[in-house]
């Protein structure tokens, strides 16, 4: 499951609101796959906004779309370890009978005329 949001949050230190991007994951990969060196199957990840984009929309955007590419960037990179370790378990597995050419194509001998 993959969430992604953006996040007020209120402290008694700064006088503006902090805006955050937030992704958050929790995989349940197949028996036999092991994670990946220092990856953990869930995972959260915050990206800060920029807090002088906060007042304009324009530069808020900006901003915001600054902080979905570093998400995407980090998870993708994450995923695809995760991606990369289930194809490596899978091909350890024994191979699947290969079909027969005929049987591919649907036709049966003697069809052929």
């Amino acid at each position: 499951m993959k969430r992604m949001g953006v996040r007020d949050e209120q402290s008694t230190k700064m006088s503006d609101a902090q805006r955050t991007g937030l992704i958050e994951f929790n995989l349940r990969p197949p028996l036999g796959v092991e994670a990946p060196s220092g990856l953990s199957p869930r995972k959260t990840h915050e990206f800060a906004l920029d807090a002088s984009a906060v007042g304009d929309s324009k530069s808020f955007y900006a901003a915001l779309s600054g902080a979905i590419q570093a998400a995407k960037e980090k998870t993708g990179a994450e995923l695809t370890q995760w991606r990369d370790a289930a194809a490596s378990a899978e091909g350890s597995k024994e191979p699947r009978k290969a079909k027969d050419e005929d049987d591919e194509d649907g036709e049966e001998d003697g069809d052929e005329e």
